[in-house]
């Protein structure tokens, strides 16, 4: 998605939520000074994803159903994992080492440095609520493959895809970078925040009236860009039922 395009969605959104424009701006402006000079360039994402069938993990409470499907098939094998930030404890567990993993540092953060510190790309976000979190997390992530992005104007070192919240980013990001086909397994888009949302949740709960609303905002973007990109974009949430395994 261009940033012509990206924008106004963002402003429309940012009013919805009462977003500080401001402060994620000046995210934007932080996370430059915390990584330049030590991203990957942006020719190795595109090179992992570019032709691609795309997996994408989101952390809604069908996760580790779909994941176990997945496992118990052939349908993950040659496919590229893309995990929304606590996705990736998940797929750890089930021995997955994500690809990519999208975040804004507000999940299970010794996921997040378990995954780089496997060889995973790490896209970190940048927003008005998250600065600390930056300012606190990134200088030990410096030896990672990272990739930074923002959700208002980019900067030299700083990248715009599309997309608002982890889930819906990954989606925009695997677009941009030219996938053949996104499946969504774990993006359930509802009333219930799965166990692997946040680091300090044992059970899925139900979600609060914001993030019932952020979860609307995602579905919303995904299905626009649905219709407008030539990336098929299939959600295979709850729902995933692939040809089994041959037994051994």
């Amino acid at each position: 998605m261009k940033l012509s395009e990206w924008l106004p969605w963002y402003r429309l959104i940012a009013r919805r939520l009462s977003l500080n424009s401001l402060l994620d701006q000046q995210s934007a402006f932080i996370l430059t000074n915390l990584v330049r000079g030590h991203t990957i360039p942006l020719r190795e994402l595109r090179s992992a994803i570019s032709g691609k069938v795309v997996i994408v993990y989101g952390a809604g409470p069908s996760l580790p159903r779909d994941v176990d499907a997945l496992i118990d098939s052939t349908a993950i094998e040659s496919r590229v994992s893309v995990a929304a930030d606590g996705a990736s404890a998940l797929l750890l567990k089930r021995g997955i080492l994500p690809k990519v993993v999208v975040t804004d540092l507000d999940g299970d953060l010794r996921t997040i440095f378990e995954c780089g510190d496997e060889g995973a790309i790490i896209v970190v976000h940048g927003h008005g609520d998250n600065i600390d979190a930056l300012t606190s997390n990134i200088p030990k992530m410096l030896g990672f493959k990272l990739i930074a992005t923002t959700q208002v104007k980019p900067t030299s070192v700083v990248h715009n895809f599309g997309g608002f919240t982890d889930g819906d980013r990954c989606v925009f990001m695997a677009d941009a970078m030219g996938a053949r086909e996104v499946w969504l397994v774990g993006m359930d888009f509802g009333d219930v925040i799965g166990r692997y949302s946040k680091p300090n949740l044992r059970r899925d709960i139900s979600a609060s009236p914001s993030k019932r609303m952020k979860l609307e905002i995602a579905s919303e973007l995904i299905s626009y860009l649905s219709k407008r990109s030539s990336t098929k974009i299939r959600n295979l949430t709850g729902r995933v039922a692939y040809r089994r395994r041959a037994p051994k």
